[in-house]
């Protein structure tokens, strides 16, 4: 057992926690510090980094994914403003209105204009 100062916050048991490591291994229980992952392993040998204060959470068989990063990308958005005029930085309105001028002299007639993240109360 390691000594009390190295408790673990919290520690997760029963589940399935894929590590991430080089051979993307599954163990069934994680220790938790300060929002760092302190030991992965078996179920015994994680609640050894349990204390008095530990939080201990049953995971029932679930999955957990350490260290998994949700960007929250919208891709389709990214293509479509790469043909959108560009509007960030834009200072006054009649910057605005010449960089719409700029994309207009390069479209062709009847094709649409389309404007991306104008925001003018924080802009302007």
């Amino acid at each position: 057992m390691p000594p009390l100062p190295n408790y673990a916050d919290t520690v997760l048991t029963g589940g399935k926690i894929v590590t991430v490591d080089a051979d993307f291994s599954i163990c069934s229980a994680v220790a938790i510090r300060d929002g760092r992952i302190l030991a992965t392993g078996t179920d015994a040998e994680i609640l050894e980094w349990a204390g008095p204060d530990t939080r201990r959470i049953a995971l029932e068989g679930r999955c957990v994914l350490p260290g998994l990063i949700d960007t929250h990308m919208h891709l389709d958005l990214l293509g479509a403003d790469a043909w959108a005029v560009q509007f960030g930085g834009a200072k006054t309105v009649e910057e605005a209105l010449q960089r719409v001028s700029e994309q207009a002299a390069r479209t062709p007639p009847g094709d649409w204009i389309r404007g991306a993240y104008w925001h003018p109360v924080s802009q302007l």
